[in-house]
């Protein structure tokens, strides 16, 4: 440790030139005595060890080469040169690229010899670079682009559109507008990306595309790690096999399956930013579970739990064969994946960041509605709930360091797994309750299977904290106040559950206004 901190040291005494990241100062010129300065041009193949070293020259170039500020630098700037400077005192590798032609650094890390663990890494934001291109010369590229040539043919053509353009993080956005619209007149009819260091178009887009980033098509966007083909897809048949019952295929809870596993085609045409496509296709499925859910509602649902209650539309299905210890174990397994993946490779949206930002105000004993951060000012929407229920983690784990850093917010993360597992454990209880031990473990495991709580775990948002209270209204169902008291603060959470207040609160086949009566106070209390 002491080596390390020694060469930290040293590589901040070296001093930096104008514009250089803070770590990066190593040129053939300011050689100082036990130094072996290394230069390495693109076009040569390192293979040279410094005296006494472990690490080969070559071998810390390939290693610093896959770091991502060294990744973006030479992306940007590709003839940018490795130098390398090995420190005997400390024994570590000073690694700086060097932009051809000038003393400006682009990156630098710094790489133990004994350990070939790196200590410490420096870069310029893509923001740094000066551009390669100018205005001109990307509007240029952008109208000669196919692709925009023949959208703006719906406009007139190109030279009836104005253009302007902008560098943001490496790349031009050019803006085509038509000036002969009244209505949104400063609202651009295409957009066109433009990758500043090549001029090439990356992407043409019209219509909500323009202002609505998510639509364009970015499979991380939303769960990252959980939109692996390797872990998606087969979420899917494991919810097919744990809620279908191959020996009454034709069923209606086969085609409710199947509506829940219909999301997934709509799903697929939003990831590659089809949303023409994908919004209509969404369509169906949601029609018949809303059609399914009204007709529930005004058939009834009885409050309490019969004499004999039929477990075989529950346990005699796909799985039925399957001991129930093995499907304990499928939980644990599922749960165990859906974590590690969220932790290790999901990512935390606006809903997510919003609830630890209203957590924190509600620390310091502010109101989250009027003062949230400017990177987030329209997440005050949620209702006091939401809030509330981030507070444990933000006061246990919250790291304001990792938020400045750009690094999944680790509250978000563990509120909506405590929430997730939450609502698994209540679909146990239920099925336990009103079917049977192994009903219960089926729920759960459906829960777990399905891809789309999975898809909203990894992207660290509220849902689950909307479900689990109205679970928990499901398991009170025989009990009226109750079970309107956990709808309403569902509700306190988000609006919607106001939508799905009916069903629950006039729940029952008999006395049902005497129920909604008694529900609605409890929803009351609640809100």
């Amino acid at each position: 440790m002491r080596r390390i901190a020694l060469a930290c040291v040293l590589v901040a005494l070296l001093g930096v030139p104008a514009g250089v990241p803070a770590a990066a100062a190593a040129t053939t010129g300011d050689a100082k005595p036990g130094f072996a300065i290394i230069d390495l041009p693109d076009d040569e193949a390192p293979n040279v060890a410094a005296p006494l070293t472990r690490l080969q020259a070559g071998d810390v170039q390939r290693r610093v080469e896959l770091l991502p500020g060294f990744r973006v630098a030479l992306t940007r700037r590709p003839e940018a040169q490795v130098v390398l400077r090995y420190d005997p005192v400390s024994e570590t590798w000073t690694a700086n690229l060097k932009e051809r032609g000038s003393d400006r650094y682009l990156a630098s890390a710094i790489i133990s010899d004994i350990t070939g663990v790196l200590v410490a890494t420096q870069s310029l934001g893509i923001g740094d670079y000066p551009s390669h291109l100018v205005e001109r010369s990307a509007i240029d590229a952008a109208v000669a682009d196919h692709e925009v040539r023949d959208e703006a043919k719906r406009w007139g053509g190109v030279k009836r559109l104005r253009a302007a353009g902008r560098l943001e993080h490496g790349a031009w956005e050019i803006d085509l507008l038509d000036p002969t619209r009244t209505r949104l007149a400063g609202e651009p009819v295409i957009r066109v990306d433009v990758d500043d260091a090549t001029g090439d178009v990356t992407g043409v887009w019209t219509g909500i595309q323009i202002p609505w980033t998510m639509a364009r098509g970015d499979r991380r966007a939303f769960g990252g790690d959980m939109n692996d083909p390797g872990i998606w897809w087969p979420l899917f048949v494991l919810f097919a096999l744990v809620a279908i019952d191959f020996t009454r295929l034709r069923s209606l809870l086969t085609v409710d399956v199947l509506a829940v596993l219909a999301f997934g085609v709509s799903h697929e045409f939003f990831q590659r930013g089809m949303i023409y496509a994908s919004v209509p296709l969404a369509m169906p499925p949601l029609l018949w579970l809303f059609g399914r859910a009204a007709w529930m509602f005004l058939r009834g649902m009885p409050a309490q739990r019969a004499p004999h209650v039929p477990t075989h539309r529950i346990t005699r299905v796909a799985l039925r064969r399957v001991p129930t210890i093995a499907l304990i174990i499928l939980c644990v397994a599922l749960a165990g994946v859906r974590i590690g993946v969220t932790v290790n490779g999901g990512n935390v949206i606006d809903v997510g960041y919003a609830g630890v930002a209203g957590a924190r105000l509600e620390l310091k004993g502010k109101a989250p509605w009027g003062n949230m951060p400017a990177d987030n000012e329209h997440g005050d929407t949620y209702g006091p709930a939401n809030y509330l229920a981030y507070v444990p983690a933000v006061a246990a784990i919250d790291d304001v360091q990792r938020d400045l850093n750009g690094r999944p917010l680790r509250a978000a993360q563990a509120t909506s797994i405590a929430a997730d597992l939450g609502c698994a454990l209540m679909l146990l209880l239920i099925g336990w309750r009103w079917i049977s031990r192994r009903g219960g473990v089926l729920l759960a495991a459906g829960w777990l299977a399905c891809p789309w709580t999975a898809w909203a775990l990894a992207s660290g948002v509220n849902d689950a904290l909307v479900a689990l209270p109205l679970l928990i209204a499901f398991a009170l169902l025989p009990t009226a106040t109750l079970r309107g008291f956990f709808v309403g603060v569902a509700a306190m959470v988000k609006i919607a559950p106001l939508a799905v207040l009916a069903p629950l609160l006039f729940a029952g086949r008999r006395a049902r206004t005497k129920q909604a009566v008694f529900a609605m106070l409890g929803a009351g209390i609640a809100i």
